[in-house]
């Protein structure tokens, strides 16, 4: 272990060794891998605790997103992902997701609620989604996962 960074919200600790990043629980145990290019704890648990998405990682150039038990939600398939910044409502936020030059978005369960097909991420009709998403929500139906 090369490296040992501060604890997060879902008492994991950041190791890293030979370049590659994981986390290990207080007891020292692997949780997550130490074999990812790049890693990084989101979804605070403290204002979105029911999310699956704890980690957010890369190899070879994709992204995705583990649990907090080092389960895949979302498989190495982006290009990239971006912050949880776009509030639809209380608790549930968007972060802005590429795959071969295509942009869409997914939400903090790891659902894309806006398909990978825009050219241009600001053209999005971020508005036209919301209200769909938020329909849908009221009557339980979750967003298919790509």
């Amino acid at each position: 272990i090369e490296r040992f960074g501060s604890k997060n919200n879902y008492s994991l600790a950041l190791v890293q060794k030979d370049n590659k990043y994981g986390f290990i629980d207080r007891s020292g145990k692997i949780v997550i891998p130490v074999e990812y290019d790049n890693i990084a704890a989101c979804c605070c648990p403290e204002t979105e605790p029911e999310s699956p998405l704890a980690v957010k990682v890369q190899k070879e150039n994709k992204w995705g997103f583990l649990d907090k038990n080092g389960k895949t939600v979302v498989p190495l398939q982006y290009d990239n992902i971006g912050e949880f910044n776009v509030k639809v409502k209380k608790g549930i936020h968007w972060a802005l997701i590429q795959k071969d030059n295509k942009y869409g978005y997914i939400d903090d369960f790891g659902n894309v609620v806006v398909p990978v097909q825009y050219d241009n991420p600001h053209k999005i009709p971020l508005k036209k989604y919301k209200r769909k998403y938020k329909s849908e929500m009221k009557g339980d139906i979750i967003p298919e996962k790509e």
